[in-house]
């Protein structure tokens, strides 16, 4: 089936049942979806755009086999990492990040972070989430320290490099000291039950605090999504890290940009276009005049 969880759109939950208890139950109602595998579509419409047109879309079925044959490397003297260890991606908001995150936690457990904090944060970040993995890029090598911050917690550090002829989102991956060894065998993707995401609390009233999420959780968060704003494979969700709302004189389409280490941006930005089959636009960052030009060449609907 092109779109796995259009199941879901065949009837609407009773009026005494809240939409994402009733999504969790169908869940398990179904045999056929158990992993984050099993939710993502294999059409040749776009799923995820980058802000430059020229550049070609990521297709949900690219996406599907990239992610299907995805594993992350290790250095000689680390073994690899399995499900619910803990990768930290510092990245910044683009469609290599969205990408990432989604390959990452469907075997592993995904733990975002702001890719602009400093070196301090995120050593603290990397001490408080309990990382066994930093996923980041060359140009954050120095600027973040990963070096040091290699030594000091013990772990890999992977550098990732988009596809030079590639479509938007797909990379390549490098260990920080170039020995990257590549297992042969992925992990088994995540089961229902297994944790996905870790997030952290913005720490205004205090520390920041870590929530995890399971993978059950983000599929019916995402699809609560889906359903409440009867998305379909037509829309194309343009993201960035903040929101605003276009009026035509027929139709009003949302457009939501959430940063992907919030949870909005994760649940509503990336994974509701993935599971529905519709399309997402991954910018990098808040730009008035940008965002309108995007938007219109695009042809963003929410």
């Amino acid at each position: 089936m092109s779109v796995p969880l259009s199941f879901l759109r065949s009837s609407a939950p009773p009026a005494h049942v809240a939409l994402g208890r009733w999504v969790a139950d169908r869940l398990v109602e179904s045999p056929q979806i158990a992993t984050l595998l099993d939710c993502l579509c294999s059409t040749q419409n776009p799923a995820i755009y980058a802000p430059d047109a020229s550049q070609r879309a990521l297709t949900h079925e690219h996406l599907r086999s990239f992610i299907s044959t995805f594993v992350l490397p290790h250095s000689p003297t680390h073994i690899p990492i399995g499900p619910n260890d803990r990768v930290l991606v510092a990245l910044p908001n683009g469609p290599l990040n969205a990408a990432a995150i989604l390959a990452i936690a469907c075997y592993h457990t995904c733990a975002p972070v702001n890719a602009s904090c400093t070196s301090s944060e995120l050593r603290d970040d990397a001490k408080r989430l309990g990382i066994k993995v930093i996923v980041s890029s060359k140009d954050s090598v120095e600027r973040l320290g990963l070096i040091s911050l290699q030594e000091e917690l013990g772990c890999d550090v992977i550098l990732l490099e988009p596809q030079p002829d590639g479509p938007a989102g797909l990379f390549n991956m490098e260990c920080l000291d170039r020995q990257s060894i590549f297992p042969s065998q992925p992990s088994q993707p995540h089961t229902l039950d297994d944790l996905s995401l870790v997030l952290q609390t913005s720490g205004t009233s205090g520390k920041k605090k870590v929530v995890p999420y399971s993978l059950r959780a983000l599929i019916v968060g995402a699809w609560a999504v889906v359903q409440s704003w009867a998305l379909r494979e037509q829309d194309v969700n343009c993201k960035n890290n903040q929101w605003l709302t276009v009026m035509t004189e027929t139709n009003m389409h949302s457009v939501n940009m959430m940063p992907l280490f919030h949870v909005g941006g994760f649940v509503r930005n990336l994974c509701a276009p993935m599971l529905s089959g519709g399309s997402t636009i991954v910018c990098g960052g808040f730009d008035a005049l940008a965002f309108w030009s995007v938007a219109r060449q695009l042809g963003a609907t929410w």
